[in-house]
């Protein structure tokens, strides 16, 4: 495995040598391949705990598949898709920033109202079990916010106002809305303790940085290293909770090197959970490919299409991983496809992820605009936490339900605004 260790490196490294180093930090591969180099190459060793070959070929083969075609397609040209809304209705690169200033309090009052019905339900604590569930009011709102993508799994949840925080910086210079878009997620993130807020301010904040205020290179090393940190950050909250209930152990205890290394090690536990799928008779490559199936028929309710469970949790029960029956396991796509379909499996999937990563980062390459801003933020949960560590069934699942949300909640708000401006026409042509 030393060899395939060694290409898998050198191949990563020739990619970092031909594209773009003042765009690098904003690129999602990197991301991705920094967080599982560090989960399969240091996490076994931290946790003292082995890999079958067949878990280690499915991370190889992946990633070295991968590196390859985006060094092809870092010098192919592909297709510019930077549009994920009917651009013939409602052309955003053309509307006014006071368009843009009510879309960001149409977003704001979404996310209240969501905030609203889940303190009232008694979900406002991600795992916590609905208490009001018979309420017909709230079964309608509920319905609403998940038809708008405003739920745990929406996209709009994470990155709704920072996306118009980001065209309000870009087009108007209005900073205030981008920075108020971040408070207000710190804030869900102490709400809901869904930490997954978190990330995405950090992510966005890097992206702003990198791609709109074109940071030099010196200062993107700084924001790495902040990334690199970010789940010490979370330890050390999760540390000084802890602390405080049981102060009988001294402080000093919670911020040992090795317990930090151990918390992220937890945390990033792509390659322990890859030796669950593979090393199990947990999912055949016929039930894999008719989840995958379903999930175009996004329209219709998860549970019906895959049923109560969800999918980590499902692996989680069935390899017995923990008493919590809501605890779950990460799934990685790649080990999905190694399962299914062998070596040439997860080397297609390679070819197929630097293709999409490919044209996302060719966007970001480029010069920023409404239309830009919204397809790299709309799609930054799918490609920077999603398609590394959900099931690919429910990632195609959500990512086609958002992007039919993005475009109800543009008709939606296009709508409400014309119905104000015909009142305010009509308010002054009669009544003044």
């Amino acid at each position: 495995m030393v060899l395939f260790s060694f290409v898998n490196i050198i191949i990563f490294l020739l990619y970092l040598s031909v594209t773009n180093k003042r765009k690098l930090m904003s690129s999602p591969y990197v991301f991705i391949w920094t967080l599982c180099f560090f989960s399969f190459e240091i996490s076994p060793k931290i946790l003292n705990y082995n890999l079958r070959d067949a878990v280690w070929y499915s991370y190889y083969l992946y990633f070295i598949a991968f590196s390859f075609f985006m060094i092809f397609f870092e010098k192919s040209k592909l297709p510019s898709i930077r549009v994920l809304y009917l651009r013939s209705i409602f052309n955003i690169d053309q509307q006014s920033e006071r368009w843009f200033r009510g879309l960001y309090f149409y977003f704001l009052l979404l996310i209240i109202l969501q905030l609203i019905v889940r303190y009232s339900t008694g979900t406002l604590v991600i795992g916590q079990v609905s208490e009001g569930s018979s309420s017909f009011f709230f079964k309608i709102v509920n319905y609403l916010l998940y038809v708008l993508g405003f739920t745990h799994t929406g996209f709009f949840n994470y990155t709704g106002l920072i996306c118009v925080g980001f065209i309000m910086k870009y087009k108007f210079n209005k900073t205030l809305f981008v920075y108020f878009s971040f408070l207000i997620c710190l804030l869900l993130t102490v709400l809901t303790t869904q930490k997954s807020y978190f990330l995405y301010v950090l992510l966005s904040y890097i992206l702003m940085k990198v791609w709109i205020d074109r940071v030099s290179f010196t200062y993107q090393l700084r924001l790495a290293l902040l990334l690199f940190l970010s789940p010490v950050l979370i330890f050390i909250f999760n540390s000084l909770r802890n602390y405080y209930i049981d102060t009988s152990v001294g402080i000093f205890e919670y911020f040992s090197f090795e317990t930090i290394l151990w918390y992220m090690s937890i945390r990033l536990d792509f390659s322990m959970s890859s030796s669950y799928l593979i090393e199990t008779d947990f999912e055949d490559k016929w039930i894999f490919l008719e989840n995958l199936l379903k999930s175009i028929f996004f329209f219709l309710p998860q549970t019906y299409l895959f049923g109560n469970d969800i999918y980590s949790v499902k692996l989680a029960h069935h390899v017995g991983f923990s008493d919590n029956e809501l605890a779950g396991i990460t799934i990685t796509p790649f080990s999905q496809f190694y399962n299914s379909f062998g070596f040439a499996g997860v080397i297609f999937f390679g070819a197929l992820s630097s293709l999409i990563f490919s044209s996302y980062f060719k966007v970001i390459k480029k010069k920023p605009s409404s239309s830009s801003i919204v397809f790299v933020l709309f799609l930054m949960p799918f490609l920077y936490s999603n398609f590394i560590s959900q099931s690919l069934h429910e990632s195609f699942y959500v990512l086609f339900r958002n992007i039919f949300s993005l475009n109800v909640n543009l008709l939606l708000f296009y709508l409400l605004n014309k119905v104000f401006d015909v009142k305010k026409t009509v308010f002054k042509k009669y009544l003044l």
